[in-house]
């Protein structure tokens, strides 16, 4: 005697119960050697058949529902996953422009910055120059008025000193005139 496997609890084995029992009912009546009970046996028989049948048929609606029961939950769930993949993509998508604009902005600010740091670095550069420039022309007069000075006073002793070599020749000449 062979039973069916269950597949949820007593209630899905019970219609295999059901065939193994008639089938057990019509083996025994068999054995007893009845013609009325051969043609029970058949009846149980075909009556069993028919109930497996049923069973299966029962069986086989039960998965085919549960299975469509599924496909509509997965299609459910890879709709929403998909939908909220979409936001996720809308939403990065946003944040990356967002950010690439922000960048940008920061960029162009930076760059307005140091326009403004190189110009007032030029103007600084450009009055140091100038003022180097002044203290140059200064130094150049004054160091002018020195070496002027210095020719001058040059000058001034070198007439002292021809001074003094005519005064001396002089004197050497009145001296050896005398003598």
């Amino acid at each position: 005697m062979t039973l069916a496997a269950p597949t949820r609890g007593f209630m899905a084995a019970r219609p295999a119960m059901l065939i193994n029992r008639k089938a057990y009912r019509v083996a025994h009546v068999a054995r007893a050697g009845d013609q009325t009970a051969t043609e029970k046996a058949k009846q149980a028989y075909e009556s069993a058949k028919g109930d497996l049948s049923e069973s299966a048929q029962q069986v086989k609606d039960r998965v085919g529902s549960a299975a469509e029961d599924a496909k509509d939950r997965l299609n459910d769930v890879a709709e929403d996953r998909q939908e909220k993949l979409g936001d996720a993509k809308e939403k990065v998508g946003d944040a990356l422009s967002s950010a690439g604009d922000s960048a940008k902005d920061t960029y162009e600010s930076g760059k307005e910055k140091a326009g403004s740091v190189a110009d007032t670095v030029a103007e600084k550069a450009n009055a140091a120059g100038n003022a180097v420039k002044e203290t140059y022309e200064s130094g150049k007069e004054k160091a002018s008025d020195l070496a002027g000075q210095v020719v001058d006073k040059v000058k001034d002793a070198g007439h002292g000193v021809k001074d003094a070599i005519g005064d001396a020749a002089h004197r050497i000449e009145e001296a050896a005139d005398r003598h």
